[in-house]
């Protein structure tokens, strides 16, 4: 019996705001409670610093250049196929509770249920939180009736509206009725779901917002001086640092763990669901996100405008207890999209040429110990290339980047792109982007020698079945 596959994931939650990952502060018992009974990943990177192009990774197992939803506000490029139209066809009811950040919101490829709950913050679309919201309180969304964005996101307040009707918690009874009602239905279930927190704006219901009211923060990682040597698509963004003062700056940092820890009680409300409904004992389960939030790190707030570690390192967890060992840490370096080849693998499918993810099961048994050598990272002319070791950050059509030497600068405060000391570690990154950019430009090419009438060649897949017979000999 294929086990039942469930995703959960939030958005703009940072890799060091989980306990398991050693924050001894956050308050995350489930998280760290399924941590304990799978596999932790320590170095998973996004492939997007925006939600919509990593979520349309999540669902294709491609990159964003590829699947073509480049940011937010895009539309997927059309023939793309998502890994719920695969396991749909495989018999599994399928089901997206909450945020997919698709445009249009209700494509629903291989979603035999969608349930759409797309923001917190500015959305005017009247989505199921929206109708809710406008039924009972007379507005669509809170915050929104301000009509000002800036406010939303940036000043940390307790929420309007109380916890049991704060939009986490609402995603979440909707994952628990769904449960109820198909706790029948025989067939193996997809279950993804996704919620909104701790995305801004900072406004847990007030019991996690005073959560952490005398509970220290992270320092501030963050040089004026940085202002000279970054590029100015962060620089104009740097603002924040002079709005911000350090009592501002710790309020948003509690209020963001506040949100953390409401995440952590949904999980737990659906994973105790799961059991209740006979769905938990065998059930492949990811944890993940989209991607990190800076929270004032570098001079910025909120993320797209860089690819530092505050906002591409994220947390992910796996746990299926009949394949995988329990508490276990894995350390190769990842990219979170191959939780989609993960997933397929888990199932019994087969991975499609096509995706870029790659089945990560082999690292988490302890069989291989690693599938990538380095992990990239996009947004429109922005690639970032990260290593163990070091990052490099390039602006296509510009002669200014980023070059950082990790294990001596693991806060990334040192640009080294014009450090002459540091031209063979540039140059050598620069080659490694560009190969990755041939490999990954066409699903046709693969790093694997074909025999051909010229000799072999790597790169070259046949295009017909009958492509040898006709021309390769």
């Amino acid at each position: 019996m294929p086990p039942n596959i469930i995703w959960i994931t939030n958005d703009q939650h940072r890799y060091d705001s989980v306990g398991c990952n050693g924050n001894d502060v956050v308050e995350t018992p489930h998280l760290d409670a399924l941590a304990a009974e799978g596999v932790r990943f320590t170095n998973c990177f996004s492939q997007s610093p925006v939600c919509a192009a990593q979520r349309a990774c999540f669902l294709t197992g491609r990159y964003p250049h590829l699947h073509g939803q480049l940011s937010n506000g895009f539309t997927m490029a059309p023939g793309e196929v998502w890994w719920t139209e695969l396991l749909a066809k495989a018999g599994y009811l399928t089901a997206g509770i909450g945020k997919m950040h698709l445009e249009p919101w209700h494509d629903a490829r291989g979603f035999e249920y969608r349930y759409i709950v797309e923001g917190k913050d500015f959305l005017q679309g009247e989505d199921e939180y929206a109708k809710f919201c406008k039924a009972k309180y007379g507005f669509i969304r809170p915050r929104v009736k301000y009509g000002e964005r800036g406010l939303s996101m940036y000043d940390p307040m307790p929420s309007e509206v109380p916890y049991e009707d704060y939009i986490d918690t609402f995603i979440a009874d909707e994952a628990v009725r769904f449960l109820d009602r198909t706790k029948d239905d025989a067939r193996p279930l997809a279950l993804h779901v996704s919620l909104l927190s701790p995305h801004h704006p900072l406004d847990p219901p007030k019991e996690y917002f005073d959560r952490y009211a005398d509970k220290p923060v992270p320092p501030h990682r963050f040089d004026p001086d940085e202002k000279n040597s970054k590029p100015p698509e962060q620089t104009r963004h740097m603002w924040f640092w002079d709005r911000a003062d350090e009592e501002h700056r710790q309020r948003a940092w509690r209020s963001y763990y506040g949100l953390v820890t409401l995440v952590d009680d949904q999980v737990g409300r659906v994973i105790e669901k799961l059991g209740e409904v006979g769905r938990l004992d065998d059930a492949f389960i990811v944890f993940t996100t989209d991607h990190g939030e800076m929270l004032f790190d570098h001079g910025l707030f909120d993320k797209a405008f860089a690819c530092y570690d505050p906002i591409i390192h994220v947390p992910a967890i796996v746990r299926w207890p009949r394949e995988l060992p329990a508490g276990a840490a894995c350390e190769a370096l990842v990219e979170s999209t191959d939780l989609v080849a993960t997933t397929l693998a888990a199932a019994g499918l087969d991975v499609p040429k096509a995706m870029t993810s790659r089945n990560l099961l082999p690292v988490m048994r302890g069989e291989a110990e690693a599938v990538r050598d380095y992990a990239v990272t996009q947004h429109f002319n922005i690639r970032s290339i990260r290593t163990r070791t070091m990052k490099l950050v390039f602006y296509g059509g510009r002669e200014y980047g980023e070059l950082y030497v990790l294990v001596a600068d693991p806060y990334e405060m040192d640009n080294r792109w014009d450090d002459a000391d540091y031209a063979p570690q540039k140059a050598e990154l620069t080659r490694m982007l560009m190969d990755w950019t041939v490999w990954s430009s066409d699903p046709r090419f693969r790093q694997e020698a074909v025999p051909t009438n010229k000799g072999s060649y790597e790169g070259f897949l046949r295009s017909w079945p009958d492509t040898e017979a006709h021309y390769l000999h």
